[in-house]
């Protein structure tokens, strides 16, 4: 086992430090059937001398504030040995702690763009640059102010790659949900974007949104057209799923300059319908769920400065980082939870999970355990997750240290400036401190990756297959796709015989539904107190089974499929699938027909 209980930072999703901990230390009993032999590793591949020898001190240092001495051993037992031949640079920088807020993040970001033209300066790239953070909400405000520059500096970050957050893709998807489901909330909504993206003056906006106020859906998307958007409900309704985003991005006048987030969006659109449904509202729906975690992915060779989480940058390094929030509290505990046994007999239940707080560690002896120990839990958590920040730097290590936020907790200002008194270093009133030199380097040359920087050009699929010539063969097969397709929309209406004829399409398919819902075999089925389910989708074995029909009572099922092709060996291994799916389900007698739909239809059971 290879292992380093300072870099176990993955407390919140259930980590726990002392697994490795007892291994260690021997205080537990080794699991394994042969004897625990210890070996330290003690040499850093990573960083300059400088960087090394700060961490090295500083640490063993500040574990003294550890509260638990099982905890204060792991800092103080291994010293580190530097092996790379650079001096390294370590540079502490005491933000003024008397700044409000704005203008301390205004100070912050100063501090970064030196630090990001001084790295420049002496050679390095931007992508040879790390900015971390504690969460992504800091990565966010700093990547937004520098983007926000006179002179914007680059950024690849988590947050700024997803997709949600391009200009073009909020636009895009507000314009669908308000085809989709037309609201006034979203028609202000989609006019507000679009005058900013259209960089219309305070003057141009109120009377823009006003000659829309009270129109209707096809008048509203007909008084778009002199403001850039060229968009026809009906044209868009007649259109298959996929091509009806293309139609928007082409509507909205995106697809002439469409950029990597038009890209894989759309390809995010395709994926979907390949896997899961042709249905905007699925769609919809499942961007909801998923956008905070879609994004494009760009090459490590975009010359751009990296932004991420401490938790992301286990195991990464870069030759220059920036700790750009080096602002926690030791022991506070935010939002901890606990499980604390009870007295049964008085409360009658065995345990309560309890927020845990200085406040409930008096109610009585399990709550103070527990505060303690939560307390114990969240130093090491802290100060494991500052030793991963400080040990990523192989050249250079630049610590932006906030202002302290509670007096009543020790934080990393105070850690730290205790830390340069104990070496007789610290001066009132000085806010910089250095260790090691800077030392310049040889510029690297990689090539970039032009297609994350320069725009990508799209192709419009409809525009490509309307230079197509389809041969006669083609022009029967695509009729045929076109009316299988169209019959099971049909058919996904139609829930009993006795209201067919309320359904879309119905009418354009007398014939065959009239013969599917006299049919002997199937009659049944089409009427109560079947519960019925349309394209109804399983997910059995790791594969998502779509149903075209799914009749269920009680432990009996019903399996239709439809089928407008020729018949093949095919559909029974897929029908016979969705009967393994469904009795995965606890149904016990279940039956399914394959309909084969032609002039005539014909029915096999399977």
């Amino acid at each position: 086992l290879v292992g380093d209980v300072k870099q176990s930072i993955y407390e919140w999703r259930g980590g726990d430090a002392r697994l490795l901990l007892d291994l260690y230390l021997g205080t537990s009993e080794n699991p394994f059937s042969i004897a625990s032999e210890i070996e330290e590793l003690d040499k850093i591949w990573r960083s300059g001398k400088a960087i090394v020898e700060f961490n090295n001190q500083f640490f063993k240092y500040a574990s003294d504030y550890l509260s638990d001495p099982r905890h204060r051993s792991i800092y103080q037992k291994v010293v580190q040995q530097y092996t790379k031949e650079n001096e390294g640079y370590v540079e502490l920088n005491f933000l003024d702690k008397d700044l409000e807020k704005e203008d301390l993040l205004e100070e912050r970001i100063n501090q970064l763009v030196s630090y990001i033209q001084t790295s420049q300066d002496q050679g390095y790239r931007l992508s040879d640059i790390c900015i971390l953070v504690r969460t992504n909400r800091y990565g966010v405000e700093i990547a937004e102010a520098l983007n926000s520059l006179d002179e914007p500096i680059p950024v690849v970050s988590q947050e700024s790659l997803l997709l949600k957050n391009d200009q073009k893709i909020e636009i895009l998807h507000l314009f669908l949900r308000l085809v989709t489901a037309y609201t006034e909330e979203l028609k202000v909504d989609f006019l507000l974007k679009w005058s900013t993206y259209k960089n219309l003056n305070a003057a141009e906006i109120d009377p823009f949104i006003t000659e829309f106020t009270k129109s209707e859906a096809l008048e509203f998307f007909t008084l778009l057209e002199p403001y850039g958007i060229s968009f026809n409900v009906n044209t868009y309704n007649n259109l298959p799923f996929y091509n009806r985003f293309e139609y928007l991005v082409q509507s909205l006048g995106f697809a002439k300059d469409s950029n990597a987030y038009l890209q894989f969006y759309l390809d995010e659109v395709l994926h979907f319908s390949r896997t899961r449904s042709k249905d905007v509202h699925d769609f919809l729906e499942h961007w909801e769920n998923k956008k905070d975690k879609l994004s494009i992915s760009t090459s490590e060779t975009s010359n751009a400065v990296n932004i991420m989480t401490i938790h992301k940058s286990k195991g990464l390094q870069f030759p220059v980082v920036i700790y750009a929030y080096a602002n926690f509290n030791l022991s506070y505990l935010d939002k901890v939870y606990d499980w604390i046994p009870l007295d049964e007999q008085d409360y009658g239940i065995p345990v309560t999970y309890q927020r845990i707080s200085n406040a409930v560690s008096t109610l009585n002896e399990d709550y103070k355990l527990a505060f303690e120990r939560n307390v114990r839990k969240t130093e090491l958590a802290n100060m494991n997750a500052a030793y991963v920040c400080m040990t990523r730097a192989e050249d250079q290590l630049y610590v932006l240290v906030d202002p302290p936020r509670d007096k009543k907790n020790l934080d990393l200002r105070t850690l730290l400036t205790n830390y340069l008194s104990s070496k007789n270093r610290y001066l009132e009133g000085q806010t910089v401190y250095q260790f090691g030199t800077k030392k310049p380097v040889k510029t690297k040359e990689t090539k970039e990756q032009a297609s994350f920087y320069s725009s990508l050009s799209s192709c419009n699929s409809a525009r490509f297959l309307n230079t197509l010539t389809p041969g006669q063969d083609s022009q029967v097969f695509s009729f045929e796709i076109d009316y299988g397709v169209r019959l099971h929309e049909a058919l996904e209406q139609i829930d009993y015989s006795a209201t067919y004829r309320d359904a879309p399409f119905a009418n354009d398919f007398q014939k065959e539904i009239f013969q599917i819902l006299n049919n002997e075999q199937l009659k049944p089925y089409y009427a109560k107190p079947w519960q019925i389910f349309n394209e109804v989708e399983i997910a059995y074995n790791y594969t998502l089974h779509r149903i075209d029909r799914l009749c269920v009572k009680d432990k009996d099922a019903v399996i239709i499929d439809y089928k407008t092709g020729v018949e093949s060996q095919k559909d029974i291994q897929q029908i016979t699938n969705y009967k393994k799916a469904i009795e995965s389900l606890g149904y016990t007698n279940i039956k399914a027909y394959l309909v084969y739909i032609r002039k005539s239809i014909l029915v096999k059971p399977i």
